[in-house]
């Protein structure tokens, strides 16, 4: 018989929760694993652990993961219909969720999720990471520099980036 790693104690654990369809220890789960996150991060930030250039950037995707949790968990907790020009009578007295709004923010998490895992964790080879990461960047600024400049500002920017 296969021992118990941690990681499957961890799957083992989240699987049960799941298929008790509670609702809300699942949430109070999953925003303490949230909090742990932020908190880890936290303390990384006050060691000033000197990380490596393209590593500064995954703060961002750290918090863009962080943020996307809450506003699903604050999505979850659905709305109230409310109208200044009709009075709901029943229908105000239930809450609603935005199932298509959940999909979406889940689908985002998830592909942030995803994309730190391709830029710091999925290969051994520093080199291939920061070629990962560069690559990233570039392709941000490529499709950046395609955004229309309407405004004279923008255009002196776009100009000057253009160099």
């Amino acid at each position: 018989m296969e021992e118990l790693s941690q990681e499957n104690i961890w799957s083992l654990e989240l699987g049960s929760l799941y298929l008790s369809k509670d609702l809300n220890l699942l949430k109070t789960y999953l925003t303490d694993l949230l909090d742990l996150l932020v908190y880890l991060h936290e303390i990384l930030a006050e060691e000033n652990i000197q990380v490596d250039e393209t590593e500064v950037l995954s703060e961002e995707l750290v918090m863009k993961f962080y943020f996307h949790g809450l506003t699903l968990n604050n999505t979850s907790d659905g709305f109230n219909l409310k109208s200044k020009y009709y009075e709901y009578s029943k229908s105000s007295k239930v809450k609603l969720v935005d199932l298509s709004s959940i999909l979406t923010i889940g689908r985002a998490q998830l592909e942030t999720l995803l994309m730190y895992q391709h830029l710091y964790i999925n290969s051994e080879n520093k080199n291939e990471l920061k070629l990962r990461s560069y690559a990233w960047i570039y392709t941000a600024l490529l499709q950046r520099s395609h955004t229309p400049a309407t405004t004279e500002h923008t255009k002196i920017q776009k100009k000057r980036g253009c160099r």
